[in-house]
């Protein structure tokens, strides 16, 4: 890594972009392409019954849509809106910055599926 301090502060800004106690799953579903909001629900919902780890949460409609409003801030999650369709057809697709994160974290999840125990 080049400097310490600059090798920090960018770790530091990844886990704070990452930091979202449902953005790992927002990444997965928007992984294969743009959905609607329904959708990526849809997705996280079946993620949390494939895993007992979280199975004491639960996500909120609102949660979802915090976290998403806040990963467009971030520049992570792109929403489109197609104002000609009626009822308004809303889709979320990662940004290409976030397909580049997704792509740099694969290895990671990889290495936590063989590494990390589930619930601990």
């Amino acid at each position: 890594m080049r400097d310490e301090a600059s090798s920090f502060a960018a770790l530091h800004e990844v886990f704070r972009l990452l930091g979202g106690k449902w953005d790992a799953a927002i990444f997965s579903a928007l992984a294969e392409g743009p959905l609607h909001w329904s959708e990526i629900r849809a997705k996280i919902h079946s993620y949390r019954k494939m895993s007992q780890n979280d199975a004491g949460s639960t996500l909120h409609d609102s949660i979802l849509s915090r976290a998403l409003q806040r990963m467009q801030r971030d520049g992570l999650v792109i929403r489109v809106e197609q104002a000609a369709v009626f009822p308004r057809s809303v889709t979320y697709a990662l940004t290409p910055t976030a397909e580049c994160l997704v792509e740099k974290l694969t290895p990671v999840a990889e290495w936590a599926m063989n590494q990390i125990r589930p619930g601990g």
